[in-house]
């Protein structure tokens, strides 16, 4: 469940308050969201750590890297 503190008002819209509030939403949604199954969180792959690892309906492996502000860097 979302909790109203989770969100902050900004002039653009609404934000999540911490990357880990988004990453409580967007795992507890998952399925419903993307139609993806919930395997792991913070997921350590060659000293690098995933936010979200996930399955399709399919068996197909999907990694998400969760932003909660706007990176310039990120295509």
């Amino acid at each position: 469940m979302l909790h109203p503190e989770s969100l902050i008002k900004k002039s653009e819209g609404w934000q999540f308050s911490s990357e880990a509030d988004l990453e409580d939403f967007v795992w507890n949604n998952l399925k419903t969201l993307f139609g993806l199954i919930p395997l792991k969180r913070q997921y350590i792959v060659q000293n690098d750590c995933c936010d979200i690892l996930a399955l399709s309906d399919s068996g197909q492996l999907t990694i998400i890297e969760l932003k909660n502000v706007e990176d310039r860097y990120v295509v």
